[in-house]
This record gives structure tokens, C-alpha cells and sequence, in this order.
């Protein structure tokens, strides 16, 4: 499995809601993709008073079942008309180690990402091992952990936190492909 997320900070006086209309509008289309194990359509606002951002953030978050199905995406109509609207994004993805049901990531509202390094010394086949959040994956590139934490009401804030926070406007579920 594969995790792939790509953001659009947008302008501080952006109407988010344009954002979540999109959501709404367009979330569903890639209920059924093949290769698609689930995609949370992920957003951040200024103005939100329980989970408030530094920005205004789009970010949708994918875990793929393989990297044919992600290319595929990437390669195709969807993300080029993303791209036109937005700008192509930076695409980042990680190897994933550990990852939930399709069907209980739709049952939550809020996501928490954290992105931490790998330190030389660490011992690799133990990130394989760690079973403390949701999604756990790695990027051997960057060698940086991703921890994406789903949850149905707001957590409290650790101080000096590295996490980001969003809402989650909906989430697709693929061609019936499961998360182990």
C-alpha cells in the first residue's frame, strides 16, 4: 500500500466554503475506483473555532493499493483538471505499514497528520513493528514517519505539536479493495 497527499495553501481571506462545496459536489466521483482503498477529501480553515489552522488548507489524503493504481490517477483526467484549477501540487507518498478499514475511516470527521524523522540509528524493521495510530508509514527518500490519526471529535492539542489538523469533508471508499 501506498499513502499520497498533496495540499493547497490558499489565501488567508480565501471563502473556504468554495472549498467545501467542491467537497460536496465532486467527493463521491471516485466512490468505486479501482485501486483506491480510500481517499478523505481533507481541509484546514483560519476561522475554525474548535480546530483552528495557521492557513487555509486543502490536502486530500489517498492510500492507494499499488503504485499502477496511483499512477493511473495521476496520469488522468481527475488530477489534470485539479491541476488546471490549482496548480500542479507537490504529490509526497510514503510506504505504508499499517493502515485501517475503508469503512471506519468514514465514520470520522477529523484528521491529524504528523510527520517526524527518522533518525540515522533508528532501527528500520521496527517501523514496520510500531502500532500506535492509524496509517503508519515511512518515506525512505525524505526518511521521515507519517502518523495519520482519524477521529471522530476534536483531540486535545499537545503543546509544540507538529501535528496539522483538518476536518474531513468525505471520504470515497474504492473498488472494494480493504486495508490491512
Amino acid at each position: 500500500m501506498i499513502a499520497m497527499q498533496y495540499s493547497f495553501t490558499l489565501p488567508a481571506d480565501y471563502a473556504m466554503s468554495i472549498i467545501e462545496r467542491r467537497i460536496a459536489d465532486n467527493g463521491a466521483r471516485l466512490d468505486g475506483l479501482p485501486g483506491l482503498i480510500f481517499k478523505t477529501y481533507l481541509y484546514a480553515r483560519r476561522d475554525d473555532q474548535e480546530l483552528p489552522s495557521r492557513e487555509n488548507i486543502y490536502a486530500p489524503f489517498y492510500l492507494w493499493r499499488d503504485t499502477a493504481s496511483m499512477t493511473r490517477f495521476l496520469t488522468g483526467s481527475a488530477f489534470a483538471a485539479l491541476s488546471q484549477a490549482f496548480g500542479r501540487p507537490r504529490v509526497r507518498s510514503w510506504l505504508v505499514t499499517k493502515a485501517p478499514a475503508a469503512q471506519w475511516v468514514t465514520s470520522q470527521t477529523i484528521a491529524r497528520r504528523t510527520i517526524v524523522p527518522i533518525a540515522p540509528d533508528e532501527d528500520l524493521p521496527g517501523i514496520a513493528k510500531d502500532r500506535e495510530g492509524d496509517v503508519l508509514a515511512w518515506d525512505a527518500g525524505a526518511w521521515q514517519r507519517l502518523r495519520m490519526d482519524f477521529l471522530s471529535e476534536p483531540a486535545r492539542r499537545e503543546a509544540n505539536s507538529a501535528a496539522q489538523y483538518y476536518r474531513i469533508g468525505y471520504v470515497a471508499t474504492g473498488g472494494g479493495q480493504k486495508a490491512a
